[in-house]
């Protein structure tokens, strides 16, 4: 158990049991497309993290559990909440 500032926090085993779906999830999904893109991940010049997940992921946290590749943890960036953006991108595109 670890104090936080509105009192102590407590990690279940349930709650450890949604991080590690959660982490084979995401990381299942990053292999996918490394595979599918011929890709390895000594290739990649960056990984970019959206969204609020992204934003409060703390990069060195991320790589030390393995949820993301092993890469430098310069090429980690978090961009913040991209959807709007990628929706005004998309709005003048065909479905």
């Amino acid at each position: 158990m670890a104090a936080g500032p509105q009192g102590p926090i407590v990690l279940s085993g349930r709650d450890v049991r949604k991080l590690q779906l959660a982490k084979g999830a995401i990381r299942a999904g990053i292999e996918i497309l490394l595979s599918v893109g011929g890709v390895d991940y000594q290739e990649l010049d960056e990984i970019i993290l959206a969204g609020a997940f992204g934003s409060f992921l703390r990069r060195e946290s991320a790589l030390k559990m393995g949820l993301l590749p092993p890469v430098e943890p310069e090429k980690v960036q978090s961009v913040g909440n991209t959807a709007g953006e990628g929706a005004s991108r998309g709005a003048g595109t065909k479905a």
